[in-house]
């Protein structure tokens, strides 16, 4: 079984998210399980604590800012999962320091990526299997 762990504040965006990667079809063999955060210290438990595959990672995480946000990540990175960042920001220096902090992709929370789950589902295996190819199987 494959854990992704949707670290997202907004209630509504989370359970649109959960609902696509639900119904898409599998990338992986076997199960999929979709973990829920509302925000950073939740997130980061779940990390701590193993067992999961791929993180997408929202920014603006309050109190957070997108800021405070990346300079955690930037700090954890290396024992993280394979990250993805789904944001509502379209910023290229973040877009550029989050890839260069470790995170595997960096896409906008916009309709256009958000209501294409099998993408999405895609963009998750891929980054998953780039982490594996890297850091070795687990």
């Amino acid at each position: 079984m494959r854990k992704i762990l949707l670290i997202e504040d907004e209630k509504n965006t989370r359970e649109l998210l959960v609902r696509l990667l639900s119904g898409s079809k599998r990338c992986f063999s076997g199960e999929v399980k979709i973990q829920q955060a509302s925000g950073w210290d939740e997130g980061s438990r779940w990390v701590d604590a193993g067992g999961v595959d791929v993180v997408l990672l929202d920014l603006s995480l309050p109190p957070l800012d997108r800021q405070e946000t990346s300079v955690r990540y930037a700090a954890l990175a290396k024992t993280w999962p394979a990250t993805i960042v789904i944001t509502g920001h379209e910023e290229d220096e973040l877009r550029r320091r989050m890839i260069g902090f470790g995170a595997q992709d960096y896409m906008q929370k916009d309709l256009a990526v958000i209501t294409d789950p099998n993408a999405l589902m895609e963009r998750i295996y891929n980054a998953w299997l780039r982490t594996r190819y890297q850091n070795g199987p687990k």
